[in-house]
């Protein structure tokens, strides 16, 4: 669907032109989906890659395309929110400190 506006824009300019341009936009779309993506969020939020698979499944079953498309932010969002507020606020543990003193 996102590529319609630059296939659009490059159909004028020739079809050989409007193929490339598709083309390019799959390729970039799929290296970020794929590679960029999951890369930055292990990062940010240090979810297992076992959740990520589970949330689809079951957000996937239980809403369908929506469900799949908001599982990773939903996922996100919920283990961010446990740590700070149980694990950090009422069990007065902070992570951070637990594994950087624990390990080096």
């Amino acid at each position: 669907m996102a590529a319609i506006p630059i296939a659009l824009v490059a159909m004028p300019l020739g079809s050989s032109l409007l193929i490339w341009a598709v083309l390019i936009y799959t390729i970039i779309q799929s290296v970020e989906g794929y590679v960029i993506g999951p890369l930055i969020q292990r990062q940010a939020v240090e979810i297992p890659p076992a959740w990520t698979l589970v949330a689809i499944v079951i957000l996937g079953a239980l809403f369908g395309v929506l469900g799949i498309a908001l599982a990773m932010p939903l996922v996100a969002i919920g283990r961010v929110a446990i740590i700070r507020f149980y694990v950090e606020d009422y069990l007065g543990d902070n992570l951070k400190q637990t594994f950087n003193d624990g390990r080096s």
